[in-house]
């Protein structure tokens, strides 16, 4: 995840990671420069947890273009 970030750099886009915003990053669930989830061999979906976090990381987005929109 963190080597996409140089070329996002690149192209002026915005990053909006998720730090430690979340108790479940602090708990292993996803990472503090995104959300994401390992499926393995048995191509296992997202746990509950693991889509909590993303949900999180969706909701800052939002935060984020909302106050860049109201800044405009």
């Amino acid at each position: 995840m963190i080597s996409l970030y140089i070329p996002m750099a690149h192209l002026g886009f915005i990053i909006v990671p998720n730090g430690y915003t979340h108790e479940k990053l602090v708990q292993g669930h996803g990472t503090p420069y995104g959300s994401s989830s390992i499926s393995g061999q048995n191509n296992a979906p997202p746990t509950k947890d693991e889509l909590e976090v993303a949900k999180h990381q969706g909701a800052r987005v939002t935060q984020v273009a909302a106050a860049l929109k109201t800044a405009r």
